[in-house]
Formats: structure tokens, C-alpha cells, sequence
């Protein structure tokens, strides 16, 4: 706070929030002040919106649509086979080094075995291998899995499954060049190395990375993407 004398703070607009200004106040002494809006805020959110990515398996049970507070993917998958759906972003460096992050409000309501995650995607091979959180029926954890298409299951990876996630609301992919780590997040400042693993085998040269909702059992989902960031 800039000011420990401030005795009235005015109505603050969303607007006033994003930018992180300082608001005028008036101190108890009756002189003028400033308040630092800053630490409301929270980080700074990049939104996303649907036509930022690029659709890889549209099938007819997932829905896309822009709100204002981010990109809404649902789903309705009770004639749906076991499919995920990935939207994803060009890598800055094929095959090179990145982070992706998220920050994610989910609904997963279901028969157990359905998830969302981060991947990474060979566009010329269409293998996929994907880290993220899987709902066994029981709880929530972080599950890895391959696919040598969006729409063929390879193989489980590890599976932390009786690691209770569902609290966290940001996730982070990140890459060195040759292992993928799974981080996760309660504000998207301080996080918590979940999982890893090499890729370069089954996937040597993903040049995309993507945000994954699986539907794999009859259910239904609702998950808002409220940021996106890559480098």
C-alpha cells in the first residue's frame, strides 16, 4: 500500500484493475493520496480466443466459443468416441526449448478417465504426447500419455493418479530440448514440479504445443481458458 493513512478508496472498474495504476484517496488528515492497485490484480492475464489456435481433431462433441473472460471448450461426449480435442500454437523453435502456460477453470463431469493437459504435436508425423490431469473416478492426478495420432492412443505413461490436483488452476508445460515437465500452480507465480519425461524418441521434432481436453468416457465438460502465454 502506498499510502497507511487512506481512509476511503473509491469504486475500482475492471479497467482499473488491469492496468495496475495508482487511484486517488483521501487520507484521514483530509490531504490527498494514492493507492497502488497493483496488488490486486494479481498477474497479468493474456486471454485467449479461438481464433488464436489452430483446431486438430474437430469433432462434432466439442464446442470453441469466445467469452469475456476467456476461450470456452465444452463438450458433450455421450455419443462421442474415446478422442481428445487439442488446440495448439506453432512452437517458436521446432524441437527447441519452451514454456507453455495455462490458467483454467474446469468441469469434468463424467464416468471416470477423462482429463485436460498440455501437449506438444509433430505436425508431420501427427504424434502427440501430452502431459495433464486425469480423473481415474476416484480423484485427480497427473497422468502422461502418446498418441501416435490425435485420434490413436499409443500408450500410458506414468501415472500419479492418487495425487489429489483438482485445486490447482494454472498449469505449465515446459521444455528443455529433450524432457517435457508438468508443473502446476495455485496463482501462476510460485509452482510445483509434478511429472517429466523424455520425448525425443516417440516425438523428435514437435513443432506445436497445445491446450487438451479428453473426453474419454460418456460425460460431459466445461473448461474456460482464461490465459495463454508461450515462449
Amino acid at each position: 500500500m502506498a499510502d497507511s493513512k487512506i481512509s476511503a478508496l473509491p469504486p475500482l472498474g475492471p479497467a482499473a484493475l488491469l492496468t495496475g495504476d495508482k487511484v486517488p484517496v483521501a487520507r484521514a488528515d483530509g490531504s490527498n493520496g494514492a493507492f497502488d492497485i497493483s496488488m490486486l490484480a494479481g498477474k497479468a492475464l493474456a486471454i485467449p480466443k479461438v481464433a488464436d489456435f489452430t483446431r486438430i481433431d474437430a469433432q462434432a462433441a466439442y464446442t470453441l466459443s469466445n467469452a469475456l473472460a476467456g476461450l470456452k471448450i465444452s463438450a458433450n461426449a455421450a455419443t462421442q468416441a474415446d478422442r481428445p480435442m487439442l488446440i495448439a500454437k506453432a512452437l517458436p523453435t521446432p524441437g527447441g526449448a519452451f514454456t507453455a502456460e495455462v490458467k483454467y477453470k474446469a468441469v469434468m463431469f463424467n464416468r471416470s478417465f477423462n482429463g485436460i493437459g498440455l501437449a506438444i504435436r509433430d505436425s508431420a508425423t501427427g504424434r502427440v504426447h501430452y502431459l495433464g490431469l486425469n480423473n481415474n473416478g476416484t480423484n485427480v492426478g497427473p497422468l502422461i500419455q502418446t498418441w501416435t495420432t490425435i485420434a490413436t492412443w499409443a500408450a500410458n505413461g506414468t501415472s500419479l493418479a492418487g495425487l489429489f490436483c483438482i485445486d490447482a488452476e494454472w498449469m505449465r508445460l515446459r521444455s528443455d530440448g529433450t524432457t517435457l515437465f508438468l508443473e502446476l500452480s495455485a496463482d501462476g507465480e510460485d509452482w510445483v514440479a509434478v511429472t517429466s519425461v523424455g520425448y525425443k524418441s516417440f516425438c523428435a521434432n514437435p513443432d506445436q504445443v497445445g491446450f487438451v481436453v479428453h473426453q474419454q468416457s460418456a460425460g460431459q465438460a466445461s473448461v474456460l481458458l482464461q490465459h495463454w502465454a508461450l515462449s
